[in-house]
């Protein structure tokens, strides 16, 4: 399981990865599905969650939180099951988390929480209702003769905060890794 949740973060960090060649922004519309979240040991997770954040010097009232959700068949295609593997992880930066196209939102006490891949539902009702967003993405110039970009990954330095990964089964939840940002 280290293994599977380290390869989960190696993979987030490349997502949000920001070249030093960006000449400008394009800002973009997107209409995201609201969620409802139906189980209340998810919504007191979460809860707990922005409560251990609060502690940090990061945490404002605008964090957001990324819900990354993989059947158990994901990584076992040969099994049938109704088991998730859940990564949680707080941010600053709407336009990464929005960029990476969310398959819904949510609201847990006034933070706004993006899911990707599966929607579950012991754990959520889609809506009618859609939530309009804006972001931006880079625009890159052209590079002169032997320039090289400088990577620096934003994600990891700036904007990505605490993860927590979690599986869920049978209605329970599961610490599997926990990487706090600050210990306090």
């Amino acid at each position: 399981m280290k293994k599977i949740a380290m390869f989960i973060l190696f993979f987030s960090l490349l997502n949000c990865l920001k070249a030093d060649t960006f000449d400008k922004y394009i800002y973009k519309k997107k209409s995201v599905p609201l969620l409802e979240c139906k189980n209340n040991a998810l919504h007191d997770l979460i809860i707990d969650m922005f409560e251990a954040e609060k502690k940090c010097d990061y945490y404002s009232d605008t964090l957001m939180m990324s819900v990354r959700i993989m059947s158990d068949s994901f990584y076992f295609p040969n099994e049938s099951s109704d088991k998730y593997v859940l990564k949680f992880e707080t941010g600053a930066s709407s336009s990464c988390f929005v960029s990476l196209d969310p398959k819904g939102c949510f609201y847990v006490n006034k933070h706004i929480c993006f899911v990707y891949g599966e929607i579950p539902p012991a754990l959520f009702n889609v809506t009618k209702s859609k939530l309009s967003l804006f972001y931006r993405i880079p625009t890159f110039r052209k590079l002169k003769k032997g320039e090289i970009p400088q990577i620096v990954e934003e994600m990891a330095i700036i904007d990505m905060f605490s993860q927590w990964l979690y599986s869920f089964e049978n209605s329970n939840f599961k610490l599997m890794e926990m990487f706090p940002m600050c210990t306090k």
